[in-house]
């Protein structure tokens, strides 16, 4: 919070002191927008980083290089802000940048493709997300050898992708190839460990083996939360699949339990329309309809509607999960209109062209 005061100030003073002090300007924003990114302070994280990149083109010599590494960084800071589309917008500029430049064989290059294909799968468009992956694993193979971090996160993703499109063998060969890497490498960093966990944990919440599956989510619960943005956001996720488990198991007062704490989360560093905010309230009403509370189902299951309208658009495939579960508690409730208006809009959504 001194630091962030302090370069306010300083930043104050340059803008009044004109062209001279452009260039140190700049580098001030820059620093400002990663300090707020440290602090888990999105909304000005990304303020201060569109400043720069709004005057970057002023900034003489502003290298190739300078303006990747701002583009990566606006695109890493929307994807855990939960606006997919302006984050591959912003990867695919530092791409080509990159391109350019001639400067494809290194790990900014590897990463910023699997977060091209990540910002796919958070638009549901998985067929393209596991492209972009598939297409890397040769890349890091090639240029980090066998062994590399890359590779391990590649086959963490790879694994997430295939799950959410229900190759659940896939999924299980990739995790199974990312613990033999993890096992390598020893020491881990929490947020590689956190991502690791939760998909083991999903995984196996969908092949129904929940005796694994609360295994590896309490291990991702056990992790000590520390102020990184993805990891922040991972550990939401931890207590969402935790929700989803216990659903499953029928074990409705745990699930509740662990949705109340994703809530919390969520809300303390992201706006109301994060869509994990919109997973969240789609398992409380899938919770509330099994509990016969039907009222608080479709509440819940208009929310996570309401949120996935805004920040997935009409054409993502859970958007079209959570018309039909909120049909399926307006069936419950007694209300067939709505909830033949909702399988309609699920229908419509499924039907449309990804944009």
């Amino acid at each position: 919070p001194k630091a962030i005061e302090y370069l306010l100030k300083a930043s104050q003073i340059m803008v009044k002191g004109g062209p001279n002090l452009l260039q140190l300007l700049m580098s001030t924003y820059n620093i400002l927008g990663n300090t707020y990114w440290g602090e888990e302070d999105y909304r000005n994280g990304i303020l201060y980083l569109s400043k720069l990149e709004e005057d970057i083109t002023q900034w003489t010599p502003a290298s190739k290089l300078e303006v990747v590494t701002l583009y990566a960084g606006l695109g890493a800071a929307y994807n855990v802000a939960g606006n997919c589309r302006k984050a591959i917008g912003y990867h695919q500029k530092a791409l080509e940048l990159i391109k350019e430049s001639g400067t494809e064989a290194g790990t900014d290059y590897n990463s910023i493709i699997m977060n091209v294909g990540w910002g796919y799968y958070c638009l549901g468009e998985h067929s393209k997300a596991l492209e972009y992956l598939k297409n890397i694993e040769l890349v890091i193979k090639k240029t980090l050898g066998d062994g590399s971090e890359e590779l391990f996160n590649l086959y963490c993703f790879l694994a997430l992708a295939n799950t959410e499109n229900g190759d659940h063998a896939t999924s299980l060969e990739n995790l199974m190839a990312a613990d033999k890497l993890k096992d390598k490498k020893g020491k881990m960093r929490s947020e590689e460990l956190l991502f690791f966990y939760n998909n083991f944990g999903v995984l196996y919440t969908n092949l129904s083996n929940f005796p694994k599956a609360i295994e590896y989510l309490t291990l991702a619960e056990n992790i000590p939360k520390k102020a990184s943005g993805f990891e922040h956001l991972e550990k939401t996720v931890t207590f969402n699949y935790f929700g989803l488990l216990y659903h499953r198991m029928g074990e409705y007062k745990k699930a509740l339990e662990y949705l109340s704490k994703a809530e919390i989360m969520i809300r303390e560093r992201y706006d109301d329309e994060h869509p994990e905010l919109a997973v969240t309230y789609d398992i409380l009403g899938m919770v509330y309809d099994n509990s016969k509370d039907f009222s608080l189902a479709t509440s819940y299951g208009k929310k996570a509607v309401a949120i996935a309208e805004k920040s997935l658009g009409p054409t993502h495939p859970r958007l079209m999960k959570y018309y039909k579960n909120l049909s399926l508690s307006y069936s419950h409730e007694g209300d067939e209109a709505n909830a033949e208006e909702c399988l309609k809009k699920a229908n419509l959504s499924k039907q449309q062209p990804n944009i």
